[in-house]
């Protein structure tokens, strides 16, 4: 059996334009419906241009997209965010790398 893997993509507009925060995908056969794989493969779909989603993703999303925390968009000060936003000035971003 296959490890469980979740694939996240994080969208400045939406995509699907049903104005959802996060859209969640499983693997489902197309020729026989309800044939679903059960691989615990997931998609995500988090759509920074939506605020219909839990307080929490709402506010994250829009730190994202300004990220300064006097934004008013962000609902919930969360000590996660406060924390990246300590981590960020100080030049630990994940996925930060030097060069190109």
């Amino acid at each position: 059996m296959l490890p469980s893997t979740v694939i996240i993509f994080i969208t400045q507009e939406d995509i699907f334009s049903c104005d959802l925060a996060m859209y969640t995908f499983t693997e489902q056969c197309e020729e026989v419906a309800g044939l679903h794989l059960d691989d615990g493969t997931k998609k995500i779909f988090l759509n920074m241009a939506s605020k219909n989603g839990r307080p929490e993703l709402i506010s994250l999303l829009q730190y994202m997209k300004n990220t300064t925390l006097d934004n008013p968009d962000i609902l919930v000060r969360d000590k996660r965010i406060r924390k990246f936003r300590s981590d960020s000035e100080r030049g630990k971003t994940i996925g930060r790398m030097g060069g190109c």
